[in-house]
């Protein structure tokens, strides 16, 4: 069985070890971003980015931006609360093909909306 791999852009340490940790139970294998553009660095491989919309980004415009940059790398899903609509939409027409509802629950819900791999 093939190993999925996933780049978690998220720049909350103890968030980012929280979902580092609840990823990596589940069989997937985790590489974090610093957030700098991924062709940055030529060992990055994903099958998938997990990108907070929090995360390094204070507008629509970059996250946008952010989400085109990490599109060249593997299709990105976004991990967003239901406060966040607004850059919800900003990175749904950046170009992200989904994503995680961001909850307490161990459950997390995940809309995809389109996916070629």
């Amino acid at each position: 069985m093939k190993t999925v791999r996933v780049v978690l852009v998220e720049d909350s340490p103890v968030f980012r070890s929280a979902l580092r940790s609840l990823l990596s139970g589940r069989g997937l294998s985790i590489t974090v971003s610093n957030g700098a553009p991924p062709w940055n660095n030529a060992t990055l491989q994903a099958d998938v980015v997990l990108l907070d919309i929090g995360t390094f980004v204070k507008n629509g415009e970059t996250l946008e931006e952010l989400i085109r940059e990490y599109s060249l790398l593997a299709p990105v899903l976004l991990l967003t609360r239901e406060d966040r609509l607004e850059m919800l939409l900003a990175g749904l027409k950046g170009g992200a093909v989904g994503f995680v509802e961001q909850n307490a629950s161990k459950s997390p819900r995940i809309w995809v909306f389109h996916l070629n791999l």
